[in-house]
């Protein structure tokens, strides 16, 4: 992907997911976009499209929705409040385009995932490990993206292996990101980030992506871990951890840290640390 692009994504969904206190405004962001990277309107849009897939409107639009669903699930603000800062002229005009997307409303979105999850694993009981709270400085990381089911993640392992050891890039410490609700999204398409920190201030090769990871409150557990589990903690993260703990700006994220790649999870238990954001000590549970 051109790094263009994948700048330009990165802005995106960290404008949108980070759900702004102000109405967020798409205007504002794509003149955001084209200013920094300065571009041609046109010639931007041409080049965002041929390489996304998706013109920016149409990108920024699903991303929307898609922050949507991640704070409903994790948060407890209200519709009213979170279609306004999402930059809905209504409620009801966000409802209408959250159930064409999801195919059910806000409300049944959110009580659904209150009621059921699709894992029940570790519902009952947290996962045995050693539990840790630091506060995180801002990190800039190189990634690469890929896309589905859980049992996958030892072949993008291994891919972002390959991929570290061609550009002569050191693949240790590495850490997993994941965006989507696992809960609420089709299984081939969770979409799952291979990254290492940056090593420097330039440009990462072609088809990785430059993201940043917001400082802050962070809690992980450290854990063995076999990949079939890897739902079941999800599971327990999203559904016993939150809403109460985790930080409701900075839901959009949990981030797995290996001391390498995880080329052979899918046939050995895993040792791994799993961060989430929390909310800062002595800020009160929601």
């Amino acid at each position: 992907m051109d790094s263009r692009v994948s700048e330009s994504i990165r802005i995106i969904e960290h404008e949108i997911y980070r759900l702004p206190q102000e109405a967020f405004s798409s205007v504002r962001l794509q003149g955001k976009l084209a200013s920094r990277l300065k571009l041609p309107p046109g010639q931007f849009e041409t080049l965002f499209r041929s390489e996304s897939g998706h013109s920016i409107k149409a990108y920024i639009r699903k991303t929307v929705i898609e922050a949507a669903a991640v704070h409903l699930s994790r948060t407890r603000v209200s519709l009213e409040g979170l279609s306004r800062r999402l930059g809905f002229a209504s409620q009801q005009s966000f409802t209408r385009a959250f159930t064409r997307h999801y195919g059910l409303s806000p409300h049944r979105f959110r009580q659904k995932h209150s009621n059921t999850l699709a894992w029940p694993i570790w519902l009952t009981r947290p996962p045995v490990g050693q539990h840790e709270d630091a506060c995180w400085p801002e990190q800039t990381l190189w990634a690469r993206q890929y896309q589905g089911d859980w049992d996958e993640r030892a072949t993008f392992w291994r891919d972002f292996a390959a991929s570290c050891r061609q550009a002569g890039l050191p693949c240790s410490p590495c850490f997993g990101v994941m965006y989507d609700d696992p809960g609420f999204t089709a299984q081939n398409r969770l979409r799952y980030l291979c990254a290492i920190q940056a090593p420097s201030r330039e440009l990462p090769p072609p088809q990785w992506l430059v993201i940043s990871i917001p400082g802050g409150a962070m809690a992980t557990q450290s854990l063995s871990v076999s990949l079939p589990q890897m739902p079941g903690l999800y599971a327990w993260l999203l559904g016993a951890k939150s809403p109460a703990s985790m930080d409701p700006e900075r839901t959009g994220f949990t981030i797995e840290c290996f001391d390498a790649p995880p080329e052979n999870w899918e046939s050995r238990v895993c040792r791994l640390k799993i961060a989430y954001p929390v909310k800062p000590s002595g800020q009160p549970a929601a």
